[in-house]
């Protein structure tokens, strides 16, 4: 008795998540899945706004290759215990994980705390030279 063999796809996760890069996941898994075993979402990633990005499999109107986009919302999902299914992977797919507005307001907060400590330092200076 053991686990059924299936079929490996690979596929690419990029963004806000523990481990990015290429993964090597069986042929049924979907973006929740991948995601899980990328090592999950950082603290800026945006779970709602998660996109999958198919190669192109078929050839567009004009004849170039149509390049699918496909927007999942991994949080909702989530909340709503699952009311309708996640898209399953395809190999060559690539998941995307935007950062989310946090990250920016640590990043200002960063920059404005390096300031105030530049300020400070300049100020005491003054300061000691009178």
């Amino acid at each position: 008795m053991g686990e059924q063999r299936r079929l490996e796809i690979v596929v690419h996760v990029l963004g806000e998540v523990t481990r990015p890069g290429e993964l090597r996941v069986q042929d049924n898994t979907n973006v929740l899945e991948a995601l899980s075993k990328a090592g999950g979402g950082t603290e800026f990633a945006n779970l709602n706004a998660v996109t999958i990005t198919r190669l192109p499999q078929n050839v567009g109107i004009d004849g170039t290759p149509a390049e699918q986009v496909i927007h999942v919302d991994i949080k909702e999902y989530l909340h709503r215990g699952g009311s309708k299914p996640l898209p399953v992977l395809e190999p060559g797919d690539v998941i995307s994980v935007p950062r989310n507005n946090f990250s920016r307001w640590k990043t200002t907060a960063s920059v404005i705390r390096d300031l105030s400590i530049v300020a400070s330092t300049y100020f005491l200076y003054l300061r000691t030279v009178k």
